[in-house]
């Protein structure tokens, strides 16, 4: 049996079945999430060097979607204002009406390469009477845009100690062409701020298993458990231990995969604009 999210000092783990041995999913999580110095430790202690404070944050849901739900209950009222980057997954309008927010919407451009564009972000803050929170996707689905290191430092920068929180999609985190993907996560301040997700349906192929996780802070994570508890007690057992072989075991059948997703990319869109009348840009990651 379950014994859902286990508090333990300042480590929230989802414990592993009785009798089952000591390694659990998010053991396994640790060393993958990224640009995060992130303690094995299970009690509080002084943080070592390099580390923001020695102490883990994570928490594992039914796919990001759950993850999805959870931050969109920090909205917290209605008639405020959620920016969302376009074109954007369908769901996130869903989240967003049900609160009673608003969506303001930035389109994507080619011209960058279809990146977040930080200027869109500050014309939010500055012109919007209440903004409370932005929805990122990167790499993004559909355009295949991937944020870089200084699109994130340009976001971070604006809302740094702002009263605004970044709802961060990131199921494509494997599947990046060139370069390697980025969170928002591993900038100054941002894991008090934000809420990033992710799922093993894209990188392992195992859409129906219906698995992911999400990592932000110790304060956001308890509630995040609170509502992931209620809403569908916990996740099963068997779809972890698939999780667990996935990442102990099949890292290089994932890695070929992903080899052979880019080498389809560069075939189709190389394809494409071999055809007269039509061009359209090597996307930077994802499908």
């Amino acid at each position: 049996m379950w014994s859902g999210v286990e508090s333990k000092g300042s480590l929230f783990v989802v414990s592993a079945p009785s009798g089952t041995g000591k390694t659990t999913l998010v053991e396994t999580l640790i060393p993958r999430v990224p640009g995060l110095e992130i303690s094995r430790s299970y009690t509080s202690r002084s943080p070592r060097p390099g580390e923001r404070d020695g102490v883990d944050y994570h928490f594992v849901s039914r796919a990001r979607f759950e993850g999805m739900r959870a931050a969109g209950e920090f909205l917290e009222c209605a008639d405020v204002f959620v920016l969302v980057f376009s074109p954007y997954f369908s769901t996130y309008a869903v989240n967003i009406a049900r609160r009673g927010a608003r969506m303001v919407l930035s389109s994507l451009r080619a011209t960058r390469a279809f990146r977040p564009d930080p200027s869109e972000v500050r014309r939010f803050l500055d012109e919007d009477s209440r903004p409370k929170a932005i929805f990122l996707n990167s790499p993004h689905n559909p355009s295949g845009g991937v944020a870089t290191e200084e699109d994130l430092r340009g976001i971070a920068d604006l809302i740094r100690d702002r009263n605004v929180a970044v709802f961060s999609d990131e199921p494509y985190d494997c599947m990046v062409w060139g370069g390697r993907h980025r969170s928002l996560l591993s900038q100054p301040g941002m894991l008090e701020q934000v809420v990033a997700a992710y799922t093993f349906s894209k990188s392992f192929s195992m859409s129906g298993w219906r698995l992911g996780y999400a990592v932000s802070s110790p304060q956001t994570v308890r509630v995040l458990d609170v509502l992931t508890n209620t809403a569908l007690s916990c996740v099963p057992p068997f779809t972890q231990f698939a999780g667990i072989a996935a990442l102990q075991h099949d890292r290089q059948w994932r890695d070929d995969r992903m080899c052979e997703f880019h080498r389809k990319v560069e075939l189709l869109v190389t394809g494409l604009n071999a055809i007269d009348g039509i061009h359209c840009l090597m996307p930077g990651g994802t499908f």
